[in-house]
């Protein structure tokens, strides 16, 4: 997935200089978070288990930020993360009798839109919308019948709300933090329908391309 990732950054930055070399800042980051949320598995017999998510993830992101007027910003950004969520052992519903499940997220990816206002030459306030697409993981201890495995899998597409500072350490480093809602809509794994929202709250240090 990373190497995806990469190599859509590195496409990004080299069109960056090819085509908006005079309008167009790019730059690369990382950044670490916590995530913590609410999923619900509605099982086979349409019984409804919610519970708690929690876990970190970390990351990397490659944008163009360009200057609009001396105080308003405009970021694109795509991201790549690698996540640890995940919500504690539930027991659910399968045909014929009850099995433990536990769900988490592997890795997400996605792009976005962040639009700011400089309130000095190194401080500046944002907001992000985007797409974040996850690919999901459950674990259940019996699986349904056909499968020749307990894991299952499905990539969930939701969406990204954001608000963010970020500070300028020097003409070309920056930190920032930043907290996103993200909701996703309803997939499903095992024939079970899983719906989920999680708050991330996050810290990332970047590199701007002068």
């Amino acid at each position: 997935m990373f190497k995806k990732i990469g190599i859509s950054m590195a496409i990004l930055l080299m069109s960056s200089n090819a085509a908006f070399a005079d309008t167009m800042l790019p730059y690369l980051g990382a950044e670490l978070g916590y995530d913590t949320g609410k999923w619900k598995i509605k099982d086979v017999t349409s019984v409804k288990t919610s519970a708690d998510s929690n876990g970190v993830f970390g990351g990397l992101f490659a944008g163009l930020s360009w200057t609009l007027a001396p105080q308003f910003v405009v970021n694109t950004e795509i991201f790549g993360e690698e996540s640890s969520t995940s919500i504690s052992t539930q027991q659910i519903n399968i045909t014929g009798g009850t099995a433990q499940a536990k769900l988490r997220i592997k890795y997400s990816y996605g792009g976005s839109v962040l639009p700011g206002f400089k309130f000095t030459d190194i401080a500046m306030g944002y907001l992000r919308v985007g797409v974040i697409r996850s690919q999901f993981n459950l674990h259940q201890t019996i699986p349904p019948t056909g499968s020749t495995s307990n894991w299952g899998q499905n990539n969930a597409t939701g969406g990204q709300f954001g608000v963010g500072v970020q500070a300028n350490v020097n003409s070309s480093w920056g930190v920032r933090g930043e907290y996103d809602y993200v909701t996703y809509n309803s997939f499903t794994i095992f024939g079970n329908t899983i719906s989920a929202h999680d708050n991330q709250f996050k810290i990332g240090v970047l590199y701007n391309f002068y």
